[in-house]
């Protein structure tokens, strides 16, 4: 299958399109070849796990593979912390990237307030979690543009 180009379109626009044909592509045929019957074929995109991939960004932070001081990387920690608590409190299982929405910004504001009693604690936490958010989508693994 070659690279298809659209009429009109940059050419970063049309590399995008052909890049997310090939993962689909990709996608159907892992399928297809662990069994899955070709009518039942479900390729969404996976659902990356923001909790998972903030553990993992923090423990990167203490093997100094970001430009993030050691002090900046405790609020990282502190937020990841807040938003377990949030979810045991909320009885989620796990938060996706699709999740973070302005419901979830509104309702862990209201947590925070209720377990902490802090606004500032809020502020920090968003400004970390946008930091997140913006990386984990130049890794494509979301895009989700709400936040």
């Amino acid at each position: 299958m070659g690279r298809e180009k659209v009429k009109g379109l940059p050419s970063f626009i049309n590399q995008q399109f052909n890049k997310r044909i090939q993962e689909t592509k990709h996608r159907y045929e892992q399928l297809l070849f662990s069994g899955v019957p070709a009518d039942q074929l479900d390729v969404k995109a996976p659902n990356h796990s923001l909790l998972k991939f903030t553990e993992q960004f923090i423990q990167e932070i203490k093997d100094n593979k970001h430009n993030i001081r050691p002090s900046s990387g405790k609020n990282y920690q502190s937020m990841l912390t807040r938003l377990q608590e949030y979810c045991k409190d909320r009885l989620i299982n796990d938060l996706s990237f699709d999740d973070i929405n302005m419901d979830f910004y509104y309702d862990y504001r209201s947590f925070l307030e209720e377990t902490q009693g802090k606004r500032n604690a809020f502020g920090n936490h968003i400004k970390v979690l946008k930091r997140l958010m913006r990386t984990a989508q130049e890794l494509d693994l979301h895009n989700n543009r709400i936040f």
